[in-house]
């Protein structure tokens, strides 16, 4: 029974006395039978009675004992006030006690105005509640703190609860969500429908239901998240709602997208490089011969005919030294080069047909630098495109080039010696601040359609070089990107090792090259120049024809090896076997295409030069007075 059932009982037996015993009696039997503690007092707050339930919860020491209930009641008890399961704390013999307190007031036989007290212990009840307090306090600790997302869906798809994680990474507060549509108010409408049908079978299922969706920040950023939802049941054991933990994947994802990406490249890349072999050494037979054509026609229309042809080729070559670069095909082959040819070259080349006019700024006393010209080329091709499509409508790209001396302590250049600073500034819209760390990151691009290689690249090559790529630009002034070369000073030209001395005779040379056609252009391109050519397939047979040079005393001023055959001894090979019995060989590597640090190496394998295919003929009289004199 209630407090006020007990009441209710106690008064009406007490106020009618309809048997035929004293009330005393009756009010004694009552008060044994109600459960609740039951404290009479007078109007001086004297205690007349209480049943053994209230000495229970208070401790008393028997039903005779007798105290004010000032005593009893602590704190801001008033006699007067009529309480009605009000909680109070009371001191019990083992220690507080809970209990509901309900007071009335009786006129009892003689008009006699008695107070009745019930008190109602819930120290259990009490306990029971604060322990399902801390148990729901630590489980919402537990759901707050925890990095992943979760939230509270109900069968209706409206959201109950976010934790923080979600909120914060959502942008709202707890209030703000609460009672949205995750659908509609979260979740990119491409994919309701789809999802719709997810949480029809989660409230359905009995396992973990996986799933994906984009979710929109405040901010209108999406996210994508993964899923696993689970359906909580209610009492009559059909689900009300179910809860969703979720993990952030959108930079897992991309990574995962860009490492297929890259996969995807690397094999594009042994691709390109396989094409720009063969494709060099094809190139090399058309661009040698064309060469030499024009060598023997130099005034006649044929001449001019071959003269467009060769520019032509020259294009294709520079194709294939993209390609090369593209296909990361090994350290760039260094060799001292004058800044102002490869410059004004490569920029005529990007410029014809463009809106746009170069404008050239070129110190006179410029250092050279020790480059690969072909790859340089290629970095100040992508950087002075970028610089036009900058100026949709045409402007002015300015290219300069200066002498540039610093260390560490003096500059923010992660660099020190002596360098040749190139600059190509546009005219255009300029790149904003935020975008200005990313620009170089592989993949990144602000241009529709790009795919964002061009400037990854060019950083590539130019640190293989020893030098850096910087960027300085304001929104609507422009952009200005600066290459830092190593120079090599003019008072440091020419190659370490001195050339030799040529002979009165004719010079005798050895070719070898797995590609037929190649030693028949190579054949005719150095007879042309009166020397007197042998030609070998491979490696072995190249060792085999030195030796008996040698020993016939007719040994060879220069041999001219391919570094790569298929199947076979290459150069490198070929050097070595050379070297055990003729230690003053001279020896120059030719390729198309190479990973091998050879190339780049080439004079830490024993060689005196590299010659890059395909090569022309003014580029055979250069290596021949390199390496001969």
């Amino acid at each position: 029974a209630s407090v006020v059932q007990s009441i209710f009982i106690f008064v009406v037996i007490a106020r009618y006395n309809f048997l035929s015993i004293s009330d005393r009696w009756i009010t004694e039997d009552v008060l044994r039978w109600i459960d609740d503690g039951i404290i009479l007092f007078d109007a001086d707050g004297n205690v007349i009675e209480m049943n053994r339930r209230a000495e229970e919860i208070l401790g008393a020491g028997g039903a005779g004992s007798r105290r004010t209930i000032r005593e009893i009641i602590p704190g801001d008890y008033s006699p007067v006030e009529p309480y009605r399961d009000r909680e109070i704390v009371l001191k019990g013999r083992d220690g507080p006690v809970n209990v509901l307190m309900t007071q009335i007031t009786m006129t009892r036989k003689k008009d006699r105005s008695e107070k009745l007290l019930v008190l109602r212990e819930i120290t259990a009840k009490k306990r029971a509640e604060e322990a399902l307090l801390r148990e729901f306090n630590f489980k919402e600790a537990i759901i707050n703190s925890s990095p992943a997302f979760i939230c509270a869906i109900n069968a209706q798809g409206l959201v109950l609860s976010m934790n923080n994680s979600l909120l914060q990474s959502l942008g709202y507060r707890g209030e703000e969500v609460a009672g949205r549509n995750f659908l509609e108010d979260f979740i990119p409408v491409s994919e309701w429908e789809r999802l719709r049908a997810v949480i029809a079978r989660i409230m359905e299922a009995r396992e973990p239901v996986v799933f994906e969706s984009g979710i929109v920040t405040r901010d209108k950023r999406q996210l994508l998240i993964e899923w696993r939802g689970r359906p909580v049941q209610g009492a009559d054991a059909r689900s009300e709602f179910f809860i969703a933990v979720g993990i952030d994947v959108t930079q897992q994802r991309k990574l995962e997208e860009d490492v297929l990406r890259a996969r995807k490249l690397e094999s594009l890349g042994v691709l390109a490089g396989g094409i720009a072999h063969d494709f060099n050494n094809l190139l090399a037979v058309v661009t040698g011969n064309i060469s030499l054509a024009m060598a023997k026609n130099p005034t006649s229309e044929t001449g001019q005919m071959l003269d467009e042809a060769a520019e032509a080729a020259s294009r294709a070559r520079e194709l294939t030294r993209q390609l090369l670069v593209f296909s990361k095909g090994g350290d760039p082959v260094l060799r001292e080069a004058s800044v102002q040819k490869f410059l004004a070259d490569t920029v005529e080349y990007v410029m014809r047909g463009s809106r746009s006019k170069a404008e050239f700024d070129l110190a006179g006393d410029l250092w050279n630098v020790r480059a690969d010209t072909g790859q340089i080329s290629q970095v100040v091709q992508n950087l002075v495109l970028n610089a036009v499509e900058a100026m949709p409508d045409g402007g002015t790209v300015t290219i300069s080039a200066r002498n540039y001396e610093t260390d560490t302590r003096t500059t923010h250049l992660p660099l020190e010696g002596k360098f040749v600073r190139i600059g190509i500034k546009d005219q255009g819209a300029g790149i904003a601040r935020d975008n200005q760390v990313l620009i170089f990151d592989p993949y990144y691009s602000t241009k529709p359609g790009s795919h964002g290689l061009g400037l990854s690249i060019a950083v590539s090559i130019v640190q293989k070089h020893g030098g850096c790529v910087t960027v300085n630009s304001e929104p609507g002034a422009g952009a200005l990107f600066e290459v830092y070369l190593p120079a090599v000073a003019r008072t440091e030209a020419g190659e370490p090792s001195a050339p030799g001395e040529r002979p009165d005779r004719p010079l005798r040379i050895l070719l070898m090259d797995d590609e037929s056609l190649i030693l028949k252009m190579g054949s005719k391109m150095l007879g042309h120049l009166g020397c007197e050519v042998a030609c070998a397939m491979d490696g072995l047979e190249a060792v085999s024809l030195y030796r008996e040079a040698l020993s016939r005393n007719t040994r060879f001023d220069l041999v001219i090896m391919d570094l790569t055959v298929p199947g076979g001894m290459g150069g490198r090979e070929a050097l070595k076997l050379m070297r055990e019995f003729d230690g003053s060989v001279r020896a120059v590597v030719s390729s198309g295409y190479s990973n091998d640090p050879v190339m780049a190496q080439y004079r830490e394998h024993g060689f005196y030069d590299v010659l890059g295919k395909p090569y022309r003929l003014s580029e055979m009289v250069e290596l021949l007075a390199r390496v001969l004199g």
